[in-house]
């Protein structure tokens, strides 16, 4: 069975993460990424082979979310993907940030409110 993981935010902390996801064999049709810059999205394509999409699409093509924006940036990221990410979605937050209680918040109102509390956190 097919399990598409998207990395939101590819700086350097995503850009490593889906360097090891391919260098650990997973695919990289099951890999997407999102960028701000489109020439970033064009050269995590060209380098890694791997599909570059808005948050959104991302939220409803893969089956996991692994967000790795700044921290100035997640409160932003979480209320885009707030209407898009469905009941049972695991969304991880990486980072020496945890917006544990905003990620729980806005799941809760992912699904039209059916409830979202899947949630991990990575780093310090």
């Amino acid at each position: 069975m097919t399990q598409r993981v998207a990395v939101l935010g590819t700086g350097k902390i995503g850009e490593a993460l889906v360097s090891g996801l391919l260098r650990a064999g997973k695919p990289a049709a099951e890999v997407l990424v999102t960028a701000r810059r489109p020439e970033r999205a064009a050269a995590l394509r060209d380098s890694y082979g791997v599909e570059a999409v808005s948050n959104a699409e991302a939220a409803g093509k893969a089956d996991t979310l692994i967000l790795t924006v700044k921290p100035q940036d997640m409160a932003a990221l979480l209320e885009e993907l707030a209407p898009h990410v469905p009941a049972g979605k695991l969304v991880i937050s990486c980072g020496r940030y945890h917006h544990r209680v905003h990620l729980l918040a806005v799941g809760r109102r992912c699904a039209g409110g059916a409830g979202h509390d899947q949630y991990a956190g990575v780093g310090g």
